[in-house]
């Protein structure tokens, strides 16, 4: 293994440990001071740890380990991160939601710290509740360091099923202009219109108006 590698590995190992360990430690005081006993080969990132030990919270540390994997990935060549991550005490899910966690705007946001659930499973529901979601729910108290998974997981169903709901408006407004788009391409309307089906005239309006409120939407 090449020095470089090797470093990456210590790296991933040591950013890796710090969820596991806490989950087991019984007090968060000494959380720290057990990643040094088990990291003591980092002898650098250990004394820096034993001095900031007081400093993090629980979920300031889950975000500190998903941030440190993020780093993580950028030193792996391209194409071995799924390699490193067999070299480290946690799954590829795992990992995936440790990044989740510490890429969400509202959770990586220590202002927020002291009102979301001390557990990186929970937290990692909470990730996918749209920015701007998760103070707006401590605000109303419905999230708070008790919460349980269970109840996070509600709360994300519900926005993944108007999520899901928007996605279906969305599919069937595309269809209706496929069609309309498809139509005017093949046809031209009827000479003579009955009085109870939409006139060119009305039909062309819609499409000004459709138009208008198109362009006011925002493209990335």
């Amino acid at each position: 293994m090449s020095s470089s590698r090797s470093s990456v590995v210590e790296f991933l190992s040591f950013s890796c440990v710090l969820v596991q360990l806490f989950s087991l430690s019984s007090s968060r005081q000494f959380f720290w001071s057990v990643v040094l006993v088990c990291c003591s080969g980092l002898l650098f990132w250990s004394v820096v740890l034993v001095c900031c030990s007081r400093l993090f919270s629980v979920v300031e540390s889950i975000v500190e380990t998903g941030r440190r994997l993020i780093e993580a990935k950028k030193r792996v060549p391209h194409g071995q991160w799924l390699d490193a991550i067999e070299l480290m005490p946690f799954s590829q899910q795992t990992v995936s939601r440790l990044t989740l966690i510490a890429k969400h705007p509202d959770i990586s946001n220590y202002a927020h710290g002291r009102n979301l659930p001390p557990s990186w499973r929970t937290l990692s529901i909470l990730a996918q509740l749209p920015p701007g979601e998760i103070p707006r729910r401590i605000e109303a108290g419905e999230i708070t360091p008790e919460l349980e998974r269970r109840q996070a997981e509600e709360m994300a169903a519900i926005y993944q099923a108007a999520e899901q709901e928007s996605l279906n408006r969305w599919s069937d407004a595309v269809d209706g202009l496929t069609a309309a788009l498809a139509y005017a391409k093949d046809f031209t309307p009827p000479a003579n219109l009955p009085e109870n089906y939409v006139s060119i005239t009305e039909f062309k309006s819609r499409l000004d108006t459709l138009h208008q409120i198109v362009n006011e939407w925002e493209t990335e």
